[in-house]
């Protein structure tokens, strides 16, 4: 799993994971303490996240990107960014 992470003030605000292997991922973040958002990248859907509290699990696909956001997020696929200036995790 290859890791990039974005932070706004002090705080992490994304997660951008990369898996290169299938299998189960275990995150630890106080992401979890809120409202989230995890979504694989090349579908759009949402991941569905086991756990509780601020250790978390999830099931990944190899080759496939995720975004670990804070707050809740739309399912969709952003083809362009929107806006200038936005944190980009670069793996």
């Amino acid at each position: 799993m290859t890791v990039g992470i974005c932070w706004s003030n002090g705080k992490t605000d994304t997660v951008k994971m990369f898996a290169g292997r299938t299998g189960s991922i275990r995150l630890r973040t106080t992401l979890f303490d809120g409202v989230f958002s995890l979504t694989d990248e090349i579908s759009g859907a949402s991941v569905p996240i086991d756990g509780s509290g601020e250790l978390r699990s999830f099931q990944a696909l190899a080759g496939h990107t995720y975004l670990l956001r804070n707050g809740a997020v739309a399912s969709m696929r952003l083809v362009r960014p929107s806006h200038a200036g936005a944190c980009e995790a670069n793996l």
